[in-house]
Formats: structure tokens, C-alpha cells, sequence
């Protein structure tokens, strides 16, 4: 039976969508506070050196610098919640092209930079490794030597250059081999990718005289943050406040990477200090998303029953950990997940090298092995010749199955319908049968997860009949602002035009743990529907003593309450219900909910190495995308005609503001696949730092689009919602690159799917 709904499943424009169109929204760059300074950091021009001396004296000297801090004035470290492998500032030796050697504040801009080339730094160069095969070899030199006696936060197994170490076990993956008629072995490589966010890292802090931060910057996890400057500074939290601006994009790149250098020389000064990166740092020194190898090694039966999956995953993490030890078995526990393969075994290596210190990005390391995973299934098809999305439908989980991983039954799977779906739309049959020259069609499925870790709200009703909904979460553009407002009308029978929203600063809003993991609209949600829900008792409470008709009787329209829905003029108003409560009832209308999704922790025989494995991921969600393409042999240009993409979003919340992350997705997605990669030379300098030679889609290069979702009405999830902001991206590039095998036979493993790969593959070049 279809639920009806008055304000879930309808398209509403963003809440905020004014502020951005106008050019009214305040982003952190844009604030100033009166006796501001300006920092800037010294960066490293060697990938790996010992520092031998740094002789800041110069740069103290000149006139208009407050302050100039390096290793000899801070040795904290910051950063990593797995692995406390980083300082703020450089200590002892340098690891990577862009490494943070020092950080000075001055009155402008101008005489920051100029400090920073008076800054002296004697460095003795030591060899540089930059890839991770050869970093792991046992002759390999240390990029860390202290990694042993690091402090780590979960079991971790570590050695040489190899920092972290995951595996999954399910079934017994020989035995599972032994059944199979045939066995495929493929080698991919993915690239390191940037978020390239149009608005850059800034931050702004300040300290007052009781010691108290304040700190403005842009941010997907404020709570975090704050957890972060508590624990290196050794601070209480009620003592560090941090206030979220406009976030000018992030997709998993906007945590805390800037916020120390402003905040030290904050209190070095006793001045307001702002620190902005430029576009060059952002390419230099950010946390894009990890290159990886992955081999695999997968058993089938020759009517297409998957039998058994091995699997090994090298992730270059670059010069330091941060959340590498987390994004590494992400992604390897989606090595099956979308089909059902009885016997799995995943070994997962995170690997140091001298090159960028890669993070998290939208996905968190699924889209590498989604890659992986799919061109094989591809592969397989072909050997077999089966049609791939047949080969798919026969292994694709429905509900009920187990998400091996986990021996744990899906809540809601909607993966055959999103395939089925995608073939329509595409005619994939017809796309199939009646060929052009040139032209292929390709389809990969995917699974992520939704809803992890806690989240807080509070709505409160004021006495006109709105409503403030107050919650920790941040909107880095997702839109989950107005879906939140849209839980909260529904729940409470208040017009979204009544309820505001309330975001972002640690000081006033109850804990949120991160607008990351397509979590926000799941769990968040959820928070804010059970804050709502208390509100709307209090509410229906204060209105059977004023009306004399029983609470259970009453219900809420449109801003009204009433004891009988067919007189909507009768009854009264949620203000005048509300009123009555502050003044002779049982006080203010104030609801407070939370959500946490508590789950079995993982079997210890089945997975190791997973810092979340206490706490793992209680739902997931499914989606397939189809690729049309045409390659031109002559020149090995690969033109994207048309994508689809069709994903289980348990349900639709606000039908407009999902149809934009959808096509969000698959836009960027569509670089991941073709054109984006941050490249180093030889001696590990970076040679992609501007967009000029850094590459991303343009208008002109997106092709024609059909985005739509299945709704299984998740049994958890708020009004049956569930988050898709990264599965929108997941399986873009595998859908690409089997596309591209079908135009013109070629099997292309490593991405960017460049137009000189093609070439090479076609013995053109």
C-alpha cells in the first residue's frame, strides 16, 4: 500500500538556494574580525628529506611579521584518528613535495610570502619512493621509521612502509576455486583524484583572553574538528568552539587539514589569524583519493554462478596515514556485497610513498575496487559469452541475502530492480543487437553504505507557530538542509516554509558525528524525526488540556490542530497550542531526539584490520549505471553519448534536490573515468597544480542524462529514506571503461581511460 505523504516525495527548492544565487552566502575567506592577520606555510621543495636546520630569524625580524613557528616552537601531532604518524609542522625530515615546514603570520598577504623566503632550510635528500609496489619490497627505504612505536587506535598490523593491513575472510576461497570451471586473474590501477572543489581550504581563529577558540572555517565535520584541536592541545571542549561557513564543495576533502596553522599562530599572537590555501596548494598539499592496484582472482561456473573471489588491494597513501587505514577496508569489504559469492578473500595493504597525503572523497575507496570488480565482471561475461547484465541479474543479492562481509541479511535491496530499470531506459537490448561502428554500451552495479555513526537535533516551537530545528550536521551543497526541514514538516504538520534550520556551530548545536558516508538525510534525519516527534507530543499534550479532547484524538495540519480533520478552521493553531504551553501548560515546546543504528560488531575470524569493525555500517544501499560511448580509433578519443543511472534510495525525499546528486555523481564520476589525474615527475614533484593542467569535465563534455531511483521504503531509515550522495558515483567509471571494451574490443585496465591509452591498446602507438 502507498504511504501518502504531505511533504516527503515533493520537490522543493534548496532552503538556501538564495544565498548562493545571489552571492549573499558568506564563505570562510569572507570574514574578517578587526586586527586580522594573514598566514601563509612554508612548504617543502624536496619529496623526502632530512631537515638539518631551519633559521627563521630573518623572517622574525621583518617588519609586519607577528609570528613564524616550525618544528623547534611545536612538535604536536594532529591529524589521523587511526595512526598518529603527522605533526603540524614537519619534525626531523619532510615526506612529501608540499610538506608543511613552517607557518608565519604578518600583517598582509604580501609580507607573510615575503617571510617565507626569508625562512632557511639546510635538508639533506634521501631517496624518494613513489610506488607502492616497490615501497612495500622488505630493501625499501623508511619513509617512517618510527611506524612501530606510533600510537594507533584499533589492532593494527603494520611493517616497513606498509602501514596498515586489512582482510576479510568468508567461506574458504580455495574450496570455492575448486568448483569454479574457470578462473580469471585481471590486474587495474586507478590514479590519485583531487576534489577539486571550487572554494579552497580557509580557516580563521581566534583566542581571547580566557583562553577560549573560535574558530570559522569550511568544514564537513565540526565535532570532529573540535575533538581533533581538544586532544592535540589538550583543551576541554566547552573551551574550543567552531562555527561551519558555507561550504564551497568538499566531497570528503573539507575536515581540518588548515585549521592548526590559523589556530597556533592565533595563539602565538593573541591576534584573529586567517590562513587560505591557494589552487597550487590545494593540488600539492589537500587529501585527494588514493591510487590503488588491485588483483583479482575470481572462480565461476560456466552458466555464470560466481563461486569464489581473492582479491589484494595496494593503496598509495602518500606520506601519511590520515584516514587511509579506514578507507582501505571500506573498499575491500565491497569486493562482493552486489553479488553473492560464497567464498571471499580480500588482503588490503596501505602503503607510504613520497607523494601527497591522500584522504577521504566520495566513495571512501569503493569506487577503486568498483572498478576493479566490474570490468572483470565484464571479462567474465565475455569468456562465458553471456550477456554482462544477465551475468549480473544471476548473481545480483535480493532481499534476504546476506551481505557476506557483515553474515548479516540486507534491511532493503532493491539491486535487480535498479538494474532492470537502467536496461530499460538505456534499450540495452536494442543498444546490444543493432550495432554501430565504433560505438559500445557498458553496465556496472554497486553497492555503499548508508547511515553510520550518531547524530543529535532539537526542534523547538515558538509562539507564532514556527518551528527551529537545530542540528550539528553540515550542508556542503547536498541539499540535506532542505530534505532535514522536509522529515521535520512532515513529522511535526507544519509547512516547510514555517520550520528554520539551525547548523554549524559546536557551541549551540547538539552533537553531530560528520556530514560524510551519504549519512546526513539517514541518520540525521532520523534524529530530527525523533526530536520532532517529542515536539509534536508536547504539543498534541498542550492541546487536549486547552481543547478538553483526548491527545490521541488530535492531529496536526497544515499548522493546525484539530479534533476533527474535515474542519480545518475549527480546533486551534500549533502557536496558540504553544503559547498555552509557555505560559499555563507544562512549559516550552521543546523536542530533543538522537539516533545511533546499533549493529553486531564484526566476527574477529572474519575481518581484521578495520578500525570500524566494533561499530560496523548498518545499512546499505545499491544502484547500476549503463554507459553509451563512441571511441574514434584514429585519434582515441572517447565521447561519453549518454548515462544512466538508477539507484535504490529507499525513499525519495525531496525528488528535485536527489535528481542533483545524481547527476552530481555521475559528472564527476565521468572525470574519475576519463580525464583526472595528479601526476608527479620522475623525482616526485608534483606537474598537475592548477586546473590548466589538471583536468575536469566541462559543460561540453557531459554527455545526454536519465537519472532515476527505485524506492524500497527502508524499514529504518526516516520515512523509509536512505542516503545516496556518494553511491551516485561509485560505479561511473567501470560502467565507462566496459563500455569502451565493447566499442572496439580493447580491454583498457587502468584509469583515466586517456585517448594515448586507447591508441596504445589499439597497437596504434
Amino acid at each position: 500500500m502507498t504511504r501518502h505523504f504531505d511533504f516527503i516525495g515533493k520537490s522543493l527548492p534548496r532552503t538556501d538556494g538564495w544565498e548562493f544565487a545571489s552571492g549573499a552566502a558568506v564563505f570562510a575567506n569572507d570574514i574578517s574580525l578587526p586586527g586580522m592577520l594573514q598566514a601563509k606555510v612554508l612548504r617543502s621543495p624536496h619529496p623526502h628529506a632530512r631537515i638539518e636546520h631551519i633559521d627563521t630569524t630573518k623572517a622574525k625580524r621583518l617588519r609586519g611579521v607577528k609570528a613564524v613557528l616550525c618544528e623547534t616552537d611545536v612538535r604536536i601531532r594532529y591529524g589521523s584518528p587511526f595512526i598518529k604518524d603527522k605533526h603540524v609542522f614537519a619534525v626531523d625530515k619532510v615526506r612529501y613535495f608540499g610538506d608543511e615546514v613552517a607557518g608565519v603570520a604578518a600583517v598582509d598577504l604580501d609580507t607573510a610570502e615575503e617571510a617565507l623566503n626569508l625562512i632557511r632550510v639546510e635538508y639533506e635528500e634521501l631517496p624518494v619512493l613513489l610506488d607502492p609496489i616497490e615501497a612495500m619490497k622488505p630493501e625499501a627505504p623508511l619513509i617512517h621509521e618510527d611506524l612501530m612505536r606510533y600510537e594507533v587506535s584499533f589492532d593494527c598490523e603494520r611493517r616497513g612502509n606498509v602501514c596498515s593491513i586489512s582482510r576479510f575472510r568468508v567461506g574458504d576461497v580455495e574450496e570455492g576455486f575448486k568448483e569454479a570451471d574457470l578462473v580469471f586473474e585481471n590486474s587495474f590501477t586507478t590514479q590519485i583524484q583531487h576534489q577539486a572543489y571550487t572554494e579552497p581550504h580557509s580557516a580563521l581563529s581566534s583566542v581571547d583572553l580566557m583562553g577560549n577558540i573560535n574558530v570559522w572555517t569550511t568544514t564537513q565535520v565540526p565535532f570532529r574538528l573540535r575533538s581533533y584541536i581538544c586532544d592535540a592541545l589538550g583543551l576541554r571542549m566547552n573551551k574550543v568552539r567552531i562555527m561551519t561557513t558555507k561550504v564551497g564543495g568538499g566531497f570528503g576533502g573539507k575536515k581540518h587539514h588548515i585549521v592548526p596553522y590559523s589556530l597556533l599562530l592565533a595563539r602565538e599572537t593573541c591576534k584573529p589569524v586567517k590562513i587560505t590555501w591557494t589552487r597550487e596548494e590545494e593540488f600539492m598539499a589537500a587529501n585527494p583519493r588514493h591510487a590503488a592496484i588491485i588483483k583479482l582472482k575470481t572462480g565461476v561456473k560456466k552458466d555464470g554462478t560466481l563461486t569464489a573471489i581473492k582479491a589484494e588491494l595496494v593503496f598509495d597513501t602518500g606520506a601519511y596515514s590520515d584516514f587511509g587505514p579506514a578507507i582501505l577496508p571500506f573498499g575491500g569489504q565491497f569486493v562482493a556485497g552486489r553479488y553473492l559469492i560464497p567464498h571471499i578473500h580480500v588482503d588490503g595493504y596501505l602503503v607510504y610513498t613520497n607523494k601527497i597525503n591522500c584522504g577521504a572523497f566520495r566513495g571512501f575507496g569503493n569506487p577503486q575496487v568498483t572498478f576493479a570488480c566490474e570490468s572483470q565482471m565484464d571479462i567474465i561475461a565475455q569468456e562465458l559469452s553471456l550477456d554482462p547484465l544477465e551475468l549480473r541479474l544471476k548473481n545480483a543479492v535480493q532481499p534476504g541475502d546476506l551481505f557476506q562481509t557483515y553474515n548479516r541479511p540486507f534491511l532493503s535491496v532493491a539491486f535487480r530492480e535498479a538494474l532492470n530499470k537502467a536496461a530499460e531506459k538505456a534499450e540495452w537490448k536494442k543498444l546490444r543487437t543493432e550495432r554501430k561502428a565504433n560505438r559500445g554500451v557498458g553496465v556496472a552495479g554497486m553497492i555503499h553504505i548508508t547511515g553510520l555513526l550518531g547524530s543529535s537535533a532539537l526542534v523547538k516551537i515558538n509562539e507564532d507557530g514556527t518551528a527551529h530545528v537545530v542540528a550539528g550536521s553540515t550542508d556542503v551543497g547536498t541539499g540535506t538542509s532542505t530534505a532535514i526541514i522536509q522529515i521535520a514538516a512532515e513529522t511535526l504538520g507544519l509547512p516547510p516554509r514555517r520550520i528554520s534550520l539551525v547548523t554549524g556551530d559546536t557551541d549551540f548545536a547538539p552533537f553531530d558525528a560528520a556530514t560524510v558516508g551519504s549519512r546526513v538525510v539517514y541518520s540525521m534525519g532520523n534524529a530530527v524525526k525523533d526530536a520532532a516527534l517529542a515536539a509534536r507530543r508536547q504539543l498534541l499534550e498542550a492541546a487536549s488540556t486547552k481543547l478538553g479532547v483526548p491527545a490521541d484524538k488530535l492531529t496536526i495540519k497544515e499548522g493546525r490542530i484539530l479534533a476533527d480533520p474535515q474542519d480545518p478552521a475549527g480546533g486551534l493553531s500549533v502557536g496558540e497550542a504553544a503559547s498555552f504551553g509557555y505560559k499555563v501548560g507544562d512549559g516550552p515546546i521543546l523536542g530533543t531526539g538522537r539516533f545511533l543504528q546499533h549493529v553486531p560488531p564484526l566476527d574477529p575470524k572474519m575481518v581484521t584490520g578495520f578500525p570500524w569493525a566494533s561499530h560496523p555500517f548498518p545499512n546499505f544501499v545499491h544502484g547500476a549505471q549503463i554507459a553509451v560511448v563512441d571511441v574514434d580509433v584514429e585519434t582515441g578519443e572517447i565521447t561519453v553519448v549518454k548515462m544512466i543511472s538508477v539507484h535504490d534510495v529507499g525513499r525519495a525525499v525531496n525528488p528535485m534536490g536527489l535528481r542533483g546528486q545524481l547527476i552530481g555523481g555521475l559528472c564527476q564520476g565521468l572525470g574519475y573515468a576519463l580525464m583526472e589525474n595528479l601526476v608527479y615527475d620522475e623525482k616526485g614533484r608534483p606537474l598537475t597544480l592548477d586546473f590548466t593542467d589538471y583536468k575536469i569535465p566541462r559543460t561540453t563534455d557531459i554527455p545526454v542524462y536519465d537519472v532515476d531511483w527505485v524506492e524500497t521504503d527502508d524499514p529504518v531509515g526516516p520515512f523509509g529514506a536512505k542516503g545516496v550522495g556518494e553511491p551516485a558515483f561509485v560505479p561511473t567509471a567501470a560502467a565507462i571503461a566496459n563500455a569502451v571494451y565493447d566499442a572496439i574490443g580493447v580491454r583498457l585496465t587502468e584509469i583515466p581511460l586517456t585517448a594515448e591509452k586507447v591508441l596504445r591498446a589499439l597497437g596504434r602507438i
